[in-house]
């Protein structure tokens, strides 16, 4: 059966002072219809900038897909009239974004704005919208949800308007879901609550789900698969299980180490040396290399590929692909 989503080769840029400079480099990974799969990565790896491709959303004045595809349904996203992706995005695809803030309009009431999300959509029956918008705001565990409707952003709390607006992303039971950072301000009872709630639409309604996080621990809870991304490029694709019973790509390792683990104390938090590059640099070899313990001379002469292994494993190491430890799959 064909993937849901199927991203093939995906390079993206943005214009600057100093010319285009890449912020996503040669991606590609599938998602099936009902899989939840994790976007883990320090921050200015390309996570965001990855789904906001994916949603048609990169700043028209300066953002552009170098090359590759965005499958959809069959559907190539970026070659979509503007009109035609507008109809996807919000009934097909969509987002919960990482700062509610910034999402919300603060001149209009929460309720106003999720009945925006019908209507825009073709669903103009006024009491049945509201009806279906206070039934949204319970579901995601908002007390007095008749009251909150009448609110305004700026009376409500940052983990409040975080749960608005994964009830806004969720109204129209979406086939494809990206979660950017979606429980980050929220107390662990409610975000166990939205979890579940992920886990029970993406069940019911064969909703497929990236779910963009820092929190390894709630992407094992929730994802069976796990991409992870490094400066740009995707560096290993795995299983929530194997991720972190062995992992294969040296940042990977090095991510699972600095993970406060429970008897450690007195002893030292793991950290990972160095920063990420710039998005513009220009690196011959591997990009993690200048931070691998494990790095060889010919990681910074040659750049690896992410490559097929053993038993559905991609990654992206030199080491791995010839160490024996990973059979290479034709």
């Amino acid at each position: 059966m064909a993937p849901l989503l199927e991203v093939k080769n995906l390079s993206v840029s943005f214009r600057t002072e100093n010319g285009p400079v890449q912020v996503v480099r040669d991606v590609s990974f599938t998602l099936a219809a009902g899989e939840i799969a994790g976007l883990v990565g320090e921050s200015g790896s390309g996570k965001s900038v990855l789904s906001f491709a994916v949603m048609g959303l990169l700043p028209r004045d300066s953002g552009f897909i170098d090359s590759g595809e965005i499958l959809f349904g069959g559907r190539n996203l970026p070659a979509l009239p503007r009109r035609e992706m507008g109809r996807i995005r919000g009934r097909e695809i969509s987002m919960i974004f990482q700062e509610p803030m910034t999402s919300l309009n603060p001149v209009y009431t929460i309720g106003n704005q999720l009945d925006e999300v019908f209507v825009n959509h073709g669903q103009r029956g006024r009491s049945v919208n509201r009806k279906r918008s206070i039934e949204l705001l319970e579901r995601v565990g908002i007390p007095r949800a008749t009251e909150i409707a009448r609110s305004y952003p700026h009376q409500l709390s940052g983990g409040m308007r975080q749960r608005v607006m994964i009830a806004m992303a969720m109204a129209l039971s979406p086939k494809l879901l990206i979660a950017d950072e979606p429980t980050t301000a929220l107390d662990v009872t409610i975000q166990a609550q939205i979890l579940r709630l992920i886990e029970q639409l993406a069940r019911e309604n064969g909703m497929a789900v990236i779910f963009i996080s820092h929190n390894l621990g709630v992407v094992a809870r929730l994802c069976r698969k796990v991409m992870v991304m490094y400066s740009s490029q995707i560096v290993e694709i795995t299983g929530a299980e194997r991720l972190y019973q062995a992992p294969a790509h040296p940042y990977t390792k090095n991510l699972l180490e600095c993970i406060p683990q429970i008897g450690m104390s007195g002893r030292r938090l793991s950290s990972i040396e160095g920063a990420v590059p710039h998005p513009g640099d220009e690196i011959t070899g591997c990009r993690f290399a200048a931070r691998c313990g494990e790095a060889e001379a010919r990681c910074r002469a040659e750049a690896p590929e992410l490559r097929r292994l053993a038993d559905g494993l991609y990654c992206r190491c030199l080491k791995r692909e010839t160490s024996g430890e990973w059979r290479v799959e034709s």
